[in-house]
């Protein structure tokens, strides 16, 4: 389709961070500022959801540790939905890592949390690159 590139219609991508910490969320915003990108928040998985139907962003970062369910739990329930097929899941996690607990929930990529501004940059940006 012309006029349609990796983003849709949007000339920008739509980051999803859900996280209910305004710490972190402060920080992957501010890391995030020289992605050229939209980033919208939401603090539990039930927002986080509702968020992703209605806006349908490229990337969601989503953590483990919500009020509502876990980071897993949300993945699952964002990857049952046929109209986010192609959206791309980074968990964040403050617990060592479960790579095949992140995989087997339908995550693209897994960061322990602290991580490095860098590597969480580069984490990002290999998630809004096309999919072959």
């Amino acid at each position: 389709m012309s006029g349609m590139g990796r983003f849709g219609s949007r000339a920008l991508p739509v980051i999803l961070v859900v996280d209910d910490d305004e710490y972190v969320h402060s920080v992957l915003a501010a890391a995030m500022r020289g992605l050229r990108a939209e980033v919208i928040r939401a603090t539990t998985a039930a927002q986080g959801l509702e968020l992703a139907l209605e806006r349908r962003p490229d990337v969601a970062i989503v953590d483990v540790g919500l009020p509502d369910l876990d980071g897993y739990e949300l993945t699952r329930a964002l990857r049952a939905r046929t109209e986010l097929a192609s959206l791309r899941i980074c968990i964040l996690t403050g617990h060592l890592p479960d790579e095949a607990l992140a995989r087997e929930a339908g995550a693209n990529a897994i960061l322990g949390k602290p991580f490095r501004v860098q590597e969480f940059l580069d984490t990002v940006r290999g998630q809004l690159q096309p999919v072959d």
